[in-house]
């Protein structure tokens, strides 16, 4: 179990000690030293996108996101989540030592959210957008900078997408990240990375 309130760091499953999603406001201010990965130069569309782990103040955002319908059609449950549940949810996954959620950044706006589960001797990945900034390429970017700084924070380790075949959005983002396709079955896409593993 991740610490709670002012305790900072805890055993991770993942094999590195971990500051976790409940840290202080100085842990907090640490964290910042986050993982970026720019889209270009000289353009506000291409900049650099930052990820850092998400908080309580970030949960309704993620809610609100993940019940749109534009973004709820791609994933396996495809029902509204009520509030009380999504909290519910929230809670128990910021303190999880298995779970890290990531909220990525472009300037100060909120773009989108990306989990890693442990699964096995990997991780698994979960990624979608703030349903505002899509059609914007950010998907990818998202998926790299989220990617990066997990593996930065963990080290080497395989992680696996699972993605609805029908989800084209997604399946190129994914490899255009820099995950290559590993397995399908009749309705999913599996994707991995790196693809050397």
């Amino acid at each position: 179990m991740l610490p709670l309130g002012n305790a900072a760091s805890a055993a991770s499953p993942f094999g590195k000690e971990f500051i976790g999603h409940r840290a202080t406001v100085g842990e907090r201010l640490w964290l910042r030293v986050r993982g970026s990965f720019s889209g270009g130069e000289g353009d506000p569309m291409k900049e650099d996108i930052v990820v850092s782990l998400a908080w309580e103040e970030d949960m309704r955002d993620i809610w609100e996101w993940r019940n749109h319908p534009d973004i709820r059609k791609n994933f396996f449950n495809t029902a509204v989540v009520p509030w009380d549940e999504h909290q519910r949810w929230f809670e128990r996954k910021i303190s999880d030592s298995r779970c890290r959620i990531y909220i990525a950044r472009r300037g100060e706006e909120k773009v989108g959210v990306i989990r890693f589960e442990a699964e096995g001797d990997g991780a698994q990945v979960s990624v979608h957008l703030n349903p505002a900034c899509m059609g914007q390429g950010l998907g990818s970017r998202v998926i790299r900078a989220g990617t990066e700084q997990f593996l930065k924070e963990i080290g080497a380790i395989t992680v696996i997408a699972r993605i609805i075949k029908g989800n084209l959005a997604s399946v190129k983002a994914f490899a255009k990240a820099g995950y290559r396709r590993f397995s399908e079955d009749k309705d999913v896409l599996t994707y991995r990375y790196p693809d050397d593993f």
